[in-house]
């Protein structure tokens, strides 16, 4: 008996600084990424802020009455320089396309002409009796939602919005939405997603719940609050779970893959290039690599220096994070040398290791010393 335990100490001495060197060599040759700054804008990000990039414009906007406009194409990368400011609060989004502005007013859905922001204006608006708390723009549709509804709004002609359909089959609450083919996804902060098909605008109807979820062999109820995606995949931040992800298979049928930690505080999410940006409030950014092979998120940043992020967006490697500090813009870069996170990883491992040898020699060279003190 004390033979083989002295064999399985012996083994386990040499395996484990063996594999840690292992992991060592291996894990640091890995690619790594780091955060490389360019500058901060000296801005004010108050209450509900926002900041969307168009035609080489970085847009911002707030709850304060507040809508900016700031030119990037400047060599340099030297801060840009305010261009216009409009007096239009912003509660929580931006979507530009074909040169126009959309965004929400608190119980208005506003259209602004953003040709030129130097005459930019609001050019059409709908009005409800509910405060407005997200939207999606797909063609001349326009898909929002408030506390307890549905609105599918015909957009064709700004200044005369068409309402097509209303439908009430929501659990009051804030939500948000994501649109993938003809359907309509649909976060609740109370409980669970619902799934409406909106193949025919003028009569939207549920077509299915993701109500709660199977995590290893437990059903667990959701509180979700931002849903994205794309075909692959499926990201729901839950206040309670994390980032939960689904593997697509039809649109209506959703495999669980894995939960992730995430601020309970995440305020946007973005897919960008394969990776996934998260604003996490007051815990910073996270961006994760998406591994469409593994199906898995690596989280390849966690940068912490912001405080109370608010959004983020991407373009290209450039990346502009507003945040109670200002906007920052920084590069994403591959990292030279070792990855020095997880060499630092190894190294405590080995040191860690080391003491643990260093004590358990101690303790066989007094075992032997009081046997001997005894025998004599």
């Amino acid at each position: 008996m004390k033979k083989s335990i002295k064999i399985l100490l012996i083994i386990l001495i040499i395996m484990v600084p063996v594999g840690t060197l292992i992991y060592y060599f291996t894990a640091v040759s890995k690619p790594w990424y780091e955060i490389s700054p360019i500058n901060n804008f000296s801005e004010d990000v108050v209450g509900d802020s926002v900041i969307q990039i168009h035609n080489e414009n970085l847009i911002y906007g707030n709850d304060h009455r507040e809508l900016k406009f700031f030119p990037l194409n400047n060599e340099n990368n030297l801060t840009p320089s305010l261009a216009v400011k409009l007096s239009i609060p912003v509660n929580n989004k931006i979507e530009i396309k074909d040169d126009l502005l959309y965004t929400l007013k608190n119980d208005q859905f506003l259209i602004l002409n953003a040709s030129d922001y130097n005459n930019s204006s609001i050019i059409g608006n709908f009005t409800t009796t509910y405060y407005l708390s997200d939207f999606l723009i797909q063609d001349n549709i326009a898909y929002i939602v408030s506390y307890g509804s549905l609105f599918i709004l015909n957009i064709s002609n700004p200044n005369n919005i068409t309402k097509l359909s209303q439908s009430s089959n929501l659990i009051f609450g804030q939500h948000s939405l994501f649109l993938l083919g003809n359907y309509l996804y649909i976060t609740n902060t109370i409980r669970g997603v619902r799934i409406f098909d909106i193949s025919d605008s003028s009569l939207p109807f549920v077509a299915g719940n993701i109500d709660d979820y199977n995590v290893y062999g437990a059903v667990v109820e959701r509180e979700a609050n931002l849903i994205y995606g794309n075909k692959d995949f499926l990201f729901i931040q839950d206040s309670i779970h994390g980032l939960v992800v689904y593997k697509n298979n039809n649109s209506l049928d959703f495999q669980f893959l894995e939960n992730y930690y995430i601020s309970p505080d995440t305020q946007e999410l973005v897919i960008d290039n394969n990776r996934l940006y998260a604003a996490g409030g007051r815990y910073g950014l996270y961006i994760y690599e998406i591994n469409n092979q593994t199906l898995k998120l690596e989280r390849i940043i966690t940068h912490k220096e912001f405080s109370d992020v608010k959004d983020v967006a991407v373009q290209g490697d450039r990346v502009f994070v507003a945040h109670e500090g200002g906007i920052s813009q920084f590069l994403i870069e591959l990292g030279e040398g070792p990855n020095p996170i997880q060499k630092e990883i190894a190294i405590n491992a080995i040191t860690g290791f080391l003491q643990i040898l260093a004590y358990l020699t101690l303790a066989a060279v007094l075992i032997i010393i009081v046997k001997r003190s005894r025998v004599l």
